[in-house]
């Protein structure tokens, strides 16, 4: 970059750098480059405090085309080095483009540790299945089954999930985008620049040399509107060509429905925001899943949201309906909580399995319904005996109710029945009173170390 501009009168011209675009036509990396070239000068930054940090591959020569501060770095580096610049100069927007390649592979741990430690870089993933730049090799999200040059005979390592791996990483911004859909990648591009923390967006990308059609089923105008659903704030969760689609939960996961049939038993979820969704449960009034906080102790069950669909359409699964693809999470953060709705007192579930018992009543203490979890834990208890989870979620709800004493011994027979989750009691602020006593204490030193 050679000259500083006003940056009240940028325009995306002036992020055009003077060097030939080298990626292949038709190339989805195109649609990227395009699409934060117009988002930039809308942000209100100078041009000067922009960063453009990349490793190794096709997506890789973006800081090359962005007339910003940059560097082309090393294979799967970039997360270490962009934090290392966000950390010395925290007023930049320091950007890092990888791909699935060098983000995943051998970039794997400066990418979780990225979300990780969530200091306010934005991480994009170009996602195209394949090594591009080494001619068509298996990459770490090549589906199983995939012939590529080093799988001739058929990919047979499960593929990662870029989304999963970053909320599992403890992500507080999470979306993905499709290349094609120009409206929403823009959409989603803007909300990750505005988030406080760290942001990943992933955008599934095609490369039409070496893994052509790899989304076709999310870019075809004859399938994409079955195979995905776009998050709206505000928005109903519903999907397909008709808009007759939702999903729902049942037992534990997500199904197919088609909106105004026949009703069957399941629980509806919707989107509330980024940080929250939340469903309607017949005992237990409304039961919220929480991004993870330090001011809010989620349930322990997935807090990913699964999708949605609106609370006046539960339906039956229409046959061999395909999963589709949760395409974005993009909402402003929520900073406060609501009370549950009210809940009647007894809680029994009638042929559910232990785990199922004990997930039931995670969701009760998520959503604060104490004596409903109480019931859940003991009908869990009475059919299968000791079970660490038992005992863990005892712990939470006595320290719920205030008894130090009950959660200190409910910790003590989790331990014994080989509970052994001790970066979860570590990183949780629900024990953070216990820290103080000297019998919790004893404990974790007697089974940690």
């Amino acid at each position: 970059m050679n000259q500083t501009v006003d940056f009240h009168s940028l325009t995306k011209k002036d992020f055009e750098s003077s060097q030939a675009v080298r990626w292949c036509p038709g190339c989805g990396d195109h649609a990227l480059l395009n699409q934060i070239q117009k988002l930039l000068p809308t942000l209100g930054i100078p041009r000067e405090n922009y960063a453009f940090i990349s490793g190794i591959g096709c997506s890789s020569r973006f800081p090359y085309y962005m007339e910003t501060y940059g560097m082309h770095s090393i294979h799967g580096r970039a997360p270490a080095i962009a934090s290392g610049l966000k950390l010395a100069r925290p007023e930049l927007s320091v950007w890092v483009v990888t791909g699935d390649g060098d983000a995943l592979a051998i970039g794997g741990n400066h990418f979780i540790h990225a979300m990780r430690r969530n200091i306010g870089i934005k991480i994009v993933l170009l996602n195209n299945r394949i090594y591009g730049l080494t001619k068509g090799q298996a990459s770490p999200t090549s589906e199983i089954g995939q012939k590529t040059k080093t799988t001739p005979y058929g990919n047979i390592d499960r593929p990662f999930n870029p989304v999963a791996v970053a909320i599992g990483a403890g992500a507080t911004f999470v979306a993905r985008a499709v290349d094609t859909d120009l409206a929403n990648l823009g959409a989603i591009l803007k909300q990750a620049a505005v988030h406080e923390g760290t942001a990943f967006v992933e955008v599934l990308q095609n490369c039409n040399m070496f893994a052509d059609g790899t989304y076709e089923a999310l870019t075809d105008k004859t399938t994409r509107d079955d195979a995905r659903i776009v998050l709206e704030h505000g928005k109903p969760l519903i999907f397909g060509k008709q808009r007759d689609k939702g999903i729902r939960l049942k037992g534990l996961g997500p199904e197919v429905v088609t909106l105004g049939a026949p009703f069957g038993i399941g629980l509806s979820f919707y989107f509330e925001s980024a940080d929250r969704i939340y469903f309607d449960m017949p005992l237990a009034g409304r039961v919220y899943f929480h991004r993870v906080t330090d001011s809010v102790q989620p349930a322990r069950a997935n807090p990913a949201p699964q999708a949605i669909s609106p609370a006046a359409a539960p339906a039956q699964v229409p046959a061999a309906a395909p999963a589709p693809v949760i395409q974005a999470l993009v909402a402003p953060p929520v900073t406060q909580i609501p009370a549950p709705q009210p809940a009647m007192a007894t809680t029994t579930v009638h042929g559910a399995s232990t785990v199922d018992l004990i997930r039931q009543a995670e969701l009760m203490l998520a959503s604060n319904a104490l004596s409903e979890a109480d019931a859940l834990l003991g009908q869990a208890r009475r059919q299968y005996g000791d079970h660490p989870m038992i005992d863990y979620n005892l712990a939470v709800l006595r320290m719920r109710q205030g008894d130090q004493d009950g959660s200190v011994r409910s910790l003590r027979d989790a331990f014994e029945h080989g509970f052994r989750d001790f970066s979860l009691l570590n990183t949780s602020t629900e024990f953070a009173p216990l820290k103080r006593d000297p019998r919790y204490n004893a404990l974790m030193d007697r089974y940690q170390y």
